[in-house]
């Protein structure tokens, strides 16, 4: 944001101080222009070191708005990769490709000053070193690749600084491939995307314009980068009693009666080639007094998904629905998928894959802690793309549960 008192100085200057001249010229909806004469080259330095200070201010302004530490968890798409950061600080980036067989790469750092970089590329074919080219041109870093082979892939791994020499290459290339792409047979990955997942990450961490920045480097010393965030703490409820085969089955079929509107409303109800519905429904005791009920909606061939009603054991009418909120996401859980209640540890579980692959999807956990359900770890893919390990969004400090 401009201050105005550039011109102000300069005013003074030249009007009051000189006795020169300021022109104001320029067409409207063009900006104006100003000229500015001075014959003495004192006032002259005067002048311009009022313009440098408002620059100057500008600048520091601009670098302070910079430096201000991104809200966390952040999660994009940008291109071909995608890249996530916690509540912690520490940050995923990914990018894949959908031929097949492909190149995949993870790109892993954790926050603060000492965070650890490490770099994963894989690919479902035997891949070397040695024949990485990028842009159809040799991809020598000199990195120490440490190779790991079975027998359905190949991973290259790369950390610390070895690993940042081969962002530096990479981050400003278009392709990178596992041998020459004439017959399009090597695999492949897109670098598109990679600078800006890179800034994103550097920016959240609170790197940009510093010695171990990604995408930016800079003169700042790495032990200005701030530390990570500590984890929060989650404290389960006491032990609950256990619900016997008979009370749960009958609370079930109370609460399947008292919420049959909301169960149409959401048009829950197992299809009608299930062989026996409602066998996954369940109820488990959150306290002496109230319940969980889990009642089935459908069920496909590698998840199902179901309502959940939280509610006193002896009044069924008065159970209520249960929806839990999510980080980046505009509308609270109120379907769960594969979803599962331990009522030893309190934890509320649950994973909606995007495709039978795997390679997409989300899944969260909350510990109940007497009076809600916190949330103790999310992790999101929202782009399918061969890569399973989802990347992380939540991550707490689940205490264990109290006697």
């Amino acid at each position: 944001m401009a201050l105005g008192q550039g011109l102000a100085i300069c005013h003074d200057v030249v009007i009051n101080k000189q006795g020169d001249q300021s022109l104001v010229g320029g067409k409207p909806g063009e900006g104006a222009v100003f000229t500015v004469r001075i014959r003495d080259m004192i006032w002259l330095g005067l002048c311009r070191a009022g313009i440098a200070l408002v620059v100057a201010a500008q600048v520091m302004a601009a670098w302070a708005a910079m430096a201000a530490p991104r809200s966390v968890p952040a999660y994009a798409e940008i291109k071909d990769w995608m890249v996530a950061c916690d509540n912690t600080r520490s940050c995923e980036a990914q990018g894949s490709s959908d031929e097949n067989p492909g190149l995949s790469m993870i790109i892993r750092r954790n926050a603060g000053p000492e965070g650890s970089l490490e770099i994963t590329l894989a690919s479902e074919s035997e891949i070397e070193p040695s024949s990485l080219m990028l842009d159809g041109g040799p991809f020598n870093t000199a990195a120490s690749w440490a190779i790991r082979r079975d027998e359905r892939s190949t991973m290259l791994l790369a950390s610390g600084q070895q690993a940042a020499a081969v962002l530096k290459a990479l981050r400003n290339g278009i392709v990178l491939s596992s041998g020459p792409r004439k017959d399009r047979s090597a695999p492949a990955l897109s670098l598109r995307g990679l600078a800006a997942v890179l800034m994103l990450m550097d920016d959240v961490q609170g790197r940009v314009g510093g010695e171990g920045a990604l995408a930016l480097p800079g003169p700042a010393p790495a032990d200005q980068v701030p530390p990570a965030p500590a984890l929060p703490m989650v404290v389960a409820a006491a032990m609950a009693p256990t619900l016997s085969p008979q009370a749960a089955r009958s609370l079930i079929g109370a609460i399947r009666v008292a919420k049959a509107s909301d169960m149409t409303a959401a048009e829950c109800e197992p299809e009608a080639d299930v062989g026996t519905p409602h066998d996954r429904d369940r109820a488990m005791l959150l306290s002496p007094g109230e319940a969980l009920v889990l009642l089935e909606c459908f069920r496909g061939p590698y998840q199902s998904a179901s309502l959940a009603f939280r509610g006193p054991t002896d009044r069924p009418t008065q159970a209520e629905r249960l929806t839990l909120p999510l980080p980046l996401e505009a509308a609270p859980m109120d379907m769960f998928f594969s979803a599962d209640y331990d009522p030893t540890t309190h934890i509320f579980a649950m994973k909606a894959n995007g495709r039978g692959l795997g390679d997409c999807g989300r899944s969260a956990s909350w510990v109940f802690d007497g009076r809600r359900f916190q949330l103790a770890a999310y992790a999101k893919q929202g782009r399918c793309g061969g890569i399973v390990s989802w990347p992380v969004l939540w991550r707490s400090a689940n205490v264990p549960v109290r006697p």
